[in-house]
């Protein structure tokens, strides 16, 4: 299994509506909850998110339709064989660019 080392982020705008995602590493599932809420973007149309550390995990779709968001965030997360990482993905089409221009530098540790 991999761990991230840092913070990974990534913008992208697909058909007008812009998709920010952010992994970060934890130590503990008890680092997820303050992780969630730090990281949500308050101006996003959905916060879908994923997590993994060892044997539990967890996702959300946020209101987009069922298993149509959190599970592949999960199956990417365990599909590059990652542990003690959660990720958030924005999607909004009004996500102001600003968040945008702080995510778009890839951390070299990622």
């Amino acid at each position: 299994m991999f761990r991230l080392t840092d913070s990974a982020h990534l913008c992208v705008e697909i058909k007008k509506s812009r998709f920010i995602a952010t992994c970060i590493p934890i130590a503990s599932t008890d680092d997820v909850p303050d992780a969630l809420q730090r990281l949500r973007a308050d101006d996003a149309t959905h916060n879908c998110w994923a997590w993994r550390f060892g044997d539990a995990y967890r996702f959300c779709d946020d209101g987009e339709p069922g298993s149509s968001a959190g599970r592949p965030i999960l199956a990417a997360i365990d599909g590059q064989s990652f542990d003690a990482v959660r990720e958030m993905s924005a999607a909004s089409s009004s996500a102001s660019a600003a968040s945008c221009a702080l995510t778009e530098t890839p951390s070299p540790n990622a």
